[in-house]
């Protein structure tokens, strides 16, 4: 029934306060912000103005033998009568330990995932990047190192996660570290090219996924779109395309999506 989502004065391992009910866990670079600005202007969701909160993915968090939530709940305070509760940080869906935290938070969460192509997305992550002035290799170098750069003990974890361009694409094998811990019932799994193309099917759905009313939202927000004054080698589109073959299978078995607009350019 809409409007059963469990939100307000919900008591979550001994924090009696106003918890998140929804999370939108990932991928990096596809399109999360874009769902994130139009999502929030549904009169029954609240998000706090900030996005990106890191709770979950940072080890400091969980050092404590008797874990508190009240710093991370107060990001929920102004929330009053709204169903669906939550923020967005899409790094969670990456982070090896997040998913058992999360499960421990509120297991009854609900999860939202946007997948992007992810050899666009490993390329739109190098460029960002590459902005920050993080990256001093060229895609195709910086895709042939990745895995000994990801194994090198020089680089700090939160270091390796920056040069993750291919692994961050291993989608399937990053959603079963949460299907491990949730129902899959609990976890809304779209491509970020199905929203481009149906934005307002795409709200229907996540509406009813979150308990809420469907009303009309302006679909029109698109952030963070950037254009490049480069396009992908032939030689790392191939190595990309081959390295997530079996992670495409896998992921088409876990949730019947349709990856046709990730079509296949390599030869």
């Amino acid at each position: 029934m809409k409007g059963s989502t469990v939100h307000l004065m919900t008591e979550v391992q001994g924090d009696k306060n106003i918890c998140a009910n929804f999370l939108i866990i990932g991928a990096q670079k596809s399109a999360t912000t874009s769902i994130q600005s139009i999502l929030s202007n549904h009169p029954q969701v609240f998000m706090p103005a900030r996005k990106e909160l890191h709770y979950f993915d940072k080890d400091y968090n969980f050092v404590a033998a008797a874990q508190s939530y009240e710093q991370y709940n107060k990001h929920f305070d102004l929330a009053t009568t709204e169903i669906a509760i939550g923020e967005a940080t899409p790094s969670y869906l990456y982070w090896n330990t997040a998913a058992q935290r999360i499960a421990a938070y509120n297991p009854r969460i609900k999860l939202v995932v946007s997948l992007r192509d992810p050899i666009a997305r490993a390329y739109s992550h190098w460029n960002m990047q590459r902005h920050r002035g993080n990256e001093k290799l060229g895609f195709d170098e910086a895709i042939e190192l990745e895995k000994s750069r990801l194994e090198s003990v020089d680089l700090t974890v939160r270091d390796r996660q920056k040069f993750s361009y291919i692994d961050r694409g291993r989608y399937a094998t990053q959603l079963e570290r949460f299907l491990d811990h949730f129902p899959k019932q609990q976890i809304f799994v779209r491509t970020a090219e199905y929203f481009s193309s149906n934005s307002e099917r795409y709200f229907r759905e996540l509406s009813e996924f979150l308990g809420v009313s469907s009303v009309n939202l302006n679909t029109d927000i698109v952030l963070n779109q950037n254009s490049y004054d480069t396009e992908i080698s032939r030689t790392s589109y191939n190595r990309i395309w081959t390295e997530l073959q079996d992670e495409r299978s896998k992921l088409v078995k876990l949730f019947g999506l349709d990856l046709s607009e990730w079509s296949d350019k390599a030869s």
